[in-house]
């Protein structure tokens, strides 16, 4: 499953990665905003979003610069959330990091940069290698 979740900032950028999701037919489930709501907090949606994966899931996630949906999804244990910088950094993180969730800048990224990123952090997969392996149960170690 591919859970999606925006502050209002992002909001309208993830409605339409929403919906290009969907003519892709990406089967995704909408973790709020529901609404455009000046007043609501990227923690909130950070947090369901995070939660919500489970192994093999993924998450993508936007507000404005990116930076607090990464602090906040990376409080949760088993979240590995990266910022999209490129499509070859997404990959990267994917391969490398295992990330499971992408968080886009929506003051930075628009609509067609977007499309790329998160259609390369959903092309790439986990790395098998065994230094990225170790890397991971050295991190499962900092959750604990």
């Amino acid at each position: 499953m591919l859970y999606l979740g925006a502050d209002h900032r992002g909001f309208a950028l993830k409605e339409k990665v929403k919906k290009y999701l969907a003519e892709k037919q990406i089967v995704n489930r909408d973790c709020g905003a529901f609404e455009l709501s000046r007043t609501d907090d990227y923690p909130d949606f950070a947090a369901k979003v995070a939660r919500s994966i489970k192994a093999g899931d993924l998450g993508i996630l936007v507000c404005g610069s990116g930076h607090g949906m990464v602090i906040a999804a990376n409080k949760i244990s088993g979240a590995r959330a990266i910022l999209a910088l490129s499509p070859a950094s997404v990959m990267a993180g994917r391969r490398d990091d295992h990330a499971n969730i992408l968080v886009l800048a929506a003051q930075l990224v628009n609509f067609e940069r977007a499309k790329k990123l998160a259609s390369a952090f959903l092309s790439a997969r986990p790395g098998k290698d065994g230094r990225y392996l170790r890397r991971l149960r050295k991190i499962k170690i900092l959750e604990r």
